[in-house]
């Protein structure tokens, strides 16, 4: 018999807790105690308290048990610790009568048992979080999966190992863990960074140019950071999310492909980090040239725009006077 393999049965609400480790939460839970975990939980992002009016009308769902694992004399929630806050939420709420209360005070659970040796638990619910809820029907949000990646991911053998058992290839890894991993070395020099999006990063870090440019450097064979220079990070992290002092440059996931295009170049970089806007700094990508081409075309059409508009005074003279100017600017580089 299979000592790691899981069993489904009921447990008592009373002897379960809730995982402060858990990657679902994203971080910064681990030091909290569980009525602390059980009001976070309540509130944004997780919104437990959501569940109630459903439980308390339709019960636990027994085809959809919570996922636990034994530890001594009691269970610690692996899936399922935003419904058990709510099933907690109904049975402390004295409004809830008995007959209710009755309902939830067993729950349906598949049991990872602590019987099992030689990390067969560790290795059985791994398989478990990884086939059915990291990669599978059930989506984590991407900076869940990049902690539970990192939890699970020390050596080149936990790479591979993980990369069979969940059939993902290792380069699938890599989008999460390596923005993961920067961000979390980088607080040891920056302080915290809070991203409202990790995905951003996550994308941003997917581009070469801008790898080259923050000079990052990872083993290939773990996915642990190498090297990265803290300085051109704190202006990347400026651009994406508009941190320390820098204004943001990314309105949209889109933007990332022009802003890696300019941080590319080592002029357009610069003039990113001296404040100019995205579109300004990527007049300095392309050859002189064709930028110089390519805004006589704008120009062009704006002109056009403008005719079809037919400006009146004072707004016609405005423009002409404008035109006379920069004509005289212009010809004077001949």
């Amino acid at each position: 018999m299979n000592a790691s393999k899981p069993k489904y049965k009921p447990v008592r609400t009373s002897l379960l807790d809730f995982d402060a480790t858990n990657p679902r939460f994203g971080g910064g839970t681990d030091t909290l105690t569980q009525d602390e975990l059980q009001q976070s939980l309540e509130k944004a992002p997780h919104y437990a308290r959501e569940l109630v009016p459903s439980l308390v009308e339709n019960g636990f769902i027994a085809y959809e048990p919570i996922v636990v694992k034994e530890s001594k004399d009691r269970y610690v929630v692996i899936e399922g610790n935003r419904r058990l806050a709510a099933v907690r939420y109904i049975l402390n709420d004295p409004r809830t009568n008995d007959e209710v209360r009755k309902r939830f005070r067993r729950i349906p659970a598949l049991v990872f048992p602590s019987t099992a040796t030689d990390g067969a638990q560790d290795d059985a619910i791994r398989m478990y979080l990884g086939v059915h809820h990291l990669f599978g029907f059930r989506e984590w949000p991407p900076e869940s999966k990049a902690k539970f990646l990192d939890q699970n991911i020390k050596t080149t053998k936990d790479l591979q190992k993980l990369s069979r058992e969940i059939g993902i290839p290792v380069a699938e890894f890599e989008r999460y863990l390596i923005p993961y991993r920067l961000r979390k070395d980088a607080h040891k020099t920056m302080g915290a960074v809070p991203l409202k999006d990790f995905w951003t990063l996550a994308e941003a870090m997917n581009r070469v140019d801008i790898k080259e440019y923050v000079q990052l450097e990872t083993d290939d064979k773990t996915l642990q950071i190498k090297h990265y220079e803290p300085k051109k990070l704190r202006f990347l992290l400026g651009f994406l999310y508009g941190v320390d002092g820098i204004e943001r440059r990314i309105k949209e996931t889109r933007q990332i492909k022009l802003l890696a295009e300019a941080l590319g170049s080592k002029k357009a970089g610069e003039m990113l980090e001296r404040g100019s806007s995205l579109e300004e700094a990527r007049l300095y990508v392309q050859p002189k040239q064709k930028t110089s081409a390519d805004l006589a075309d704008k120009l062009e059409n704006l002109l056009k725009r403008i005719q079809k508009l037919k400006p009146k005074q004072p707004e016609l003279q405005r423009i002409l006077d404008i035109l006379e100017t920069y004509t005289e600017k212009l010809s004077s580089l001949n």
